[in-house]
């Protein structure tokens, strides 16, 4: 599964947006880091990635759109959701909407 993330600091919108796919290829995980480091967000203890929009298959992860993320965070639970068939994935978004998981934390633990 590919997502591709907009990624911007809300307090400096100035900085501009920065679209980066998911998961993050581990060769290109420094270099990301460095890009996300410029914007002065990427933080890896902090939820510090403001998200403009997530593209990608799976729709109920629209839902993280307007917060903010960790991207840490962010790449492990699109890893765990790639491992999902296509029918993991149908009962990972209908449970999320049923219990209402609809931050990060509610996801990845869902």
């Amino acid at each position: 599964m590919k997502i591709r993330a907009s990624l911007y600091n809300e307090t400096h919108l100035e900085y501009g947006v920065v679209t980066i796919p998911f998961p993050i290829p581990p060769d290109q995980y420094d270099s990301t880091i460095g890009m996300l480091e410029s914007l002065d967000i990427g933080n890896p203890l902090a939820r510090d990635c403001a998200v403009e929009e997530l593209q990608g298959p799976c729709p109920i992860l629209k839902r993280l759109e307007g917060t903010r993320v960790n991207v840490d965070e962010l790449d492990y639970l699109v890893k765990r959701l790639d491992s999902f068939s296509d029918d993991e994935i149908a009962q990972f978004q209908a449970m999320a909407f049923k219990l209402g998981k609809l931050n990060m934390t509610g996801l990845i633990n869902l």
